[in-house]
């Protein structure tokens, strides 16, 4: 393992301090599960963090910012690089090892305890009560709902006015078309919101896919009008 172990180390810690930071941590964690239980430790937790915490912190930068997406790849991949050229690695050792702890342990427990309670009609089941300061990033599930909500109505209502100025239905289109796109700027602001939460990107990107659609729509029907 040491000859898998060692070009990691290498490369993941540049610098002497976090050479020898790197290889204390691997010492401390040599007798978990041999010979694959400190690879886990040194690179598939950390990097699991890293990547989380740079997505999250990527995305809570560039909030509001309509090329998120491309963006948040952008300054990730180089917070990523900065991480390691700086000698941090073995921070995100430490800070990765707590994390899963917290996770695991006090708020799967809580989770848990929660669930249980609601089933007997103490509280709703599944919540944590007391977790939105800890868990600032993550969105809770009533502001997935909030978001996802305030996003979908809005595209909804931006379709069927365009729908209605197509069918000739809408006896002032200039004023619809307004209100239309002032429908979109309510999703714009919800589906951003829902882009830098990791577990809501999906759902997220396809709602960014239907907005732009319906500028294209809007686009035409603008020329259209002027005409």
């Amino acid at each position: 393992m040491d000859e898998i172990l060692e070009p990691l180390v290498s490369f993941f810690c540049p610098t002497n301090d976090a050479a020898s930071a790197c290889r204390d941590f691997i010492s401390n964690h040599s007798q978990v599960m041999p010979p694959i239980g400190p690879l886990f430790y040194f690179l598939l937790f950390p990097l699991v963090f890293t990547i989380l915490f740079i997505f999250i912190l990527a995305g809570t930068i560039l909030h509001g910012s309509k090329l998120t997406l491309g963006l948040r790849l952008l300054i990730g991949i180089s917070m990523f690089i900065f991480i390691i050229i700086s000698g941090w690695y073995p921070i995100m050792l430490f800070l990765s090892e707590v994390w899963f702890i917290l996770i695991i342990l006090l708020f799967g427990a809580w989770y848990f305890l929660g669930s249980h309670r609601g089933s007997s009609g103490e509280k709703s089941a599944g919540k944590m009560p007391g977790l939105g300061g800890a868990m600032g990033m993550i969105m809770t599930k009533k502001q997935e709902h909030d978001e996802l909500k305030l996003a979908e109505s809005s595209l909804q209502l931006a379709r069927t006015r365009l729908i209605a100025i197509e069918q000739g239905k809408e006896p002032r289109p200039s004023d619809a078309m307004q209100q239309i796109e002032d429908s979109l700027v309510s999703a714009t602001g919800a589906i951003n919101r829902l882009l830098a939460d990791p577990i809501h990107m999906h759902k997220a990107a396809q709602l960014e896919k239907e907005k732009n659609r319906l500028l294209e729509e809007i686009k035409h029907r603008k020329a259209h009008l002027k005409n």
